[in-house]
């Protein structure tokens, strides 16, 4: 059995009128910076994080925004994990248990939400109803 983890989100603290999503990115490319990665790979993780809760990230935004994009779907929603097999699905939840995912996640989308109207995260919680949308998703926690 994995060892437990603290639970990580993501999502920094929220912050009046900035979306968090290009909180997220400033401190990647921060991060990546004080770690002396390449500008080019700065940039590209810095813009997958940007972009990741915009609406059609598709393979022609690149490779990463697309996989970061599609992941945070399926772990925060649920979409399209139907077509994860059900043992890859168990073995990454041992691996990585959820430990109150779904009830810390959607505190903090609310919290953003309430911060920043208009943002990415008002929006998902104004019309894609996020509190039940991921209670709905098949993830225990």
């Amino acid at each position: 059995m994995a060892t437990p983890r603290r639970l990580a989100t993501g999502v920094p603290s929220p912050v009046p009128h900035v979306d968090f999503t290009v909180r997220s990115a400033a401190l990647a490319r921060e991060f990546a910076d004080s770690h002396h990665a390449p500008a080019d790979s700065r940039e590209l993780v810095a813009n997958a994080i940007a972009m990741h809760y915009s609406p059609g990230v598709g393979l022609e935004s690149g490779a990463e925004a697309y996989l970061l994009s599609a992941g945070a779907a399926v772990d925060v929603f649920g979409l399209r994990g139907n077509e994860i097999p059900d043992a890859v699905r168990k073995s990454v939840i041992e691996e990585y248990p959820r430990l109150g995912f779904k009830r810390e996640f959607a505190g903090l989308l609310r919290a953003e939400a309430k911060q920043v109207p208009g943002g990415r995260a008002w929006y998902l919680h104004r019309f894609a109803l996020s509190d039940l949308s991921i209670r709905l998703a098949p993830f225990r926690d």
